[in-house]
């Protein structure tokens, strides 16, 4: 918003919000290009993740994109800036890592699966790959799509 001039007043409540907390963090140093606290934490989240994928001897980790089914489609622009964020992290824990990481992941289809109400949603996979995987994560996912979906929907 700031590199584009964009005025606060002519964003959404929430979006404005957003702003303001990003402006917030980036001003007070905890982000931005260089030696910052979120630099120097996200630096070492990355060994700590290496490390165990090392012992761990994996090369691709697999999690669900989602944790649970998702909500049902609703205005969410208008709700609360907490709201939308809790929603988020709620139904999509997994995801947000490989952003922090700035790894290569992708989300790929892998079946269906019925909700209480009867309703049959497609389900899916994240891989996520060290930085360079890209062809390895390319390969998993045609391997994981050719094989056919796994149908929990009964």
């Amino acid at each position: 918003a700031e590199e584009e001039n964009l005025p606060l007043s002519a964003m959404e409540r929430r979006t404005r919000h957003h702003a303001l907390l990003g402006r917030t963090v980036f001003r007070r140093g905890g982000a931005g290009d260089g030696d910052t606290r979120w630099n120097r934490a996200t630096e070492a989240l990355r060994t700590e993740v290496e490390r165990a994928m090392d012992t761990a001897g994996v090369d691709v980790w697999l999690t669900p994109a989602l944790a649970d089914l998702p909500p049902e489609a609703t205005d969410w622009h208008q709700r609360s800036w907490g709201r939308s964020l809790w929603a988020s992290m709620r139904f999509s824990p997994f995801t947000p890592l490989a952003n922090v990481l700035g790894w290569p992941a992708m989300t790929v289809p892998c079946g269906r699966t019925a909700t209480p109400a009867g309703r049959v949603l497609p389900t899916s996979v994240q891989l996520v790959g060290r930085p360079g995987s890209e062809p390895t994560l390319l390969s998993l996912a045609a391997a994981i799509e050719s094989a056919g979906t796994i149908d929990s929907a009964g």
